[in-house]
């Protein structure tokens, strides 16, 4: 999504362009966040983790920036929200692909496959409820005093050579420079499936430049052109991750069938 930016936005400062940026996405997060109490809209908590992400991603790019506006303890409550969204995102994320396995397996496997959709579907509720109305009250407090913190730029006057702010221009080229660089020796440490964590980490690193380069597609040329490309990489190492938790998820099940009902209960207390 490109945001609704001035049209000089590469050639004001850094300090200024950047907060305006973080204002786009925190209307953008603010909208996603009201639709989260609405049962009937499916689409709510990605759209709000998505918005939340990308205002994350922003405040993290340009925090020598937004220095005086958003502090290091702000940017640790945003990643909280996030991090109280993931049980109820991978619970949404495993249900739809095991729908879709539904006239693939065989019928000595129906049962099974209708057993585990049950169970995250009973998960998806008790996160997703009890996470909705905390992540609500939190957000809401959190985005009045960043709006009001990003709203105000206290700019020195200064005078002589090195006294001129840089222009969001420069700075977000050498932050895609930094980006790039960074994305390439994460991809690197990749080898096989199996290195997990270095996937993780490689896809963060695609979806961060992805980030930055977004609000540029009709301000630079071929920043557009990157977009589908980093998308395609994250999606396929986002798919390797949720594969690997749902995984790890099917053998805890597996792991509570063996036992049975009663030492599974006590083994939870």
């Amino acid at each position: 999504m490109t945001a609704r930016l001035p049209p000089d936005v590469l050639d004001r400062s850094a300090d200024e362009s950047s907060r305006l940026l973080a204002l786009q996405y925190l209307d953008e997060t603010a909208g996603a966040e009201r639709r989260l109490t609405d049962p009937l809209d499916t689409e709510a908590l990605h759209d709000f983790r998505v918005a939340l992400r990308r205002l994350r991603s922003c405040t993290r790019a340009y925090r020598t920036q937004l220095r005086g506006s958003v502090p290091k303890q702000m940017r640790r409550k945003l990643r909280k929200l996030t991090l109280a969204t993931n049980a109820g995102r991978d619970a949404e994320v495993h249900l739809s692909w095991l729908r879709n396995q539904a006239g693939r397996v065989g019928p000595g496997h129906t049962q099974g496959l209708a057993w585990l959709i049950g169970r995250l579907e009973g998960r998806k509720h008790e996160t997703l409820d009890s996470a909705s109305s905390d992540v609500d009250r939190r957000f809401v407090k959190l985005a009045a005093k960043l709006r009001a913190r990003l709203g105000t730029l206290r700019i020195q006057i200064g005078r002589g050579r090195g006294s001129e702010r840089p222009s969001f221009r420069a700075v977000t080229g050498e932050l895609i420079h930094g980006h790039t660089a960074d994305l390439n020796e994460k991809l690197r440490a990749v080898g096989t499936a199996e290195n997990m964590t270095e996937a993780h980490r490689a896809r963060i690193a695609a979806k961060r430049l992805r980030y930055l380069l977004e609000p540029l597609t009709r301000r630079a040329a071929g920043a557009k052109g990157l977009i589908a490309p980093l998308k395609g990489l994250q999606d396929v190492l986002g798919h390797l991750h949720d594969m690997h938790v749902l995984s790890e998820e099917i053998a805890a099940s597996l792991a509570d069938l063996s036992r049975g009902p009663a030492e599974s209960s006590s083994g939870a207390e």
